[in-house]
């Protein structure tokens, strides 16, 4: 009983800090064996931006052809183990008779 308390009051604490977020200058009353505190959430006032991961377009072009080039040697690797281990238990079944 005592864990789904306070996993109730921790899904209260976090919805409690979304609502905060999203509305500028809500204050939440905390009641952690200190009556009366108030905690006033964390926010940055910038825009949402998008940053570029890669350098630019060749840069994008040239990491997505070292991904389809470590995929296609995956997938190699990944069809020899299945033919060997498919070899080994043809190998290591009983004989009939």
């Amino acid at each position: 009983m005592g864990a789904d308390l306070v996993t109730i009051a921790g899904a209260f604490g976090a919805v409690m800090m979304a609502m905060a977020a999203v509305q500028p200058g809500l204050a939440i009353a905390v009641d952690a064996g200190r009556p009366g505190e108030i905690v006033t959430p964390f926010r940055t006032e910038v825009t949402p931006r998008i940053d570029p991961v890669f350098g630019g377009v060749a840069a994008l072009r040239a990491a997505v052809d070292d991904f389809l080039a470590l995929e296609s040697d995956m997938k190699k690797t990944r069809d020899g183990f299945s033919r060997a281990v498919n070899e080994t238990l043809v190998e290591l079944r009983p004989s009939a008779g």
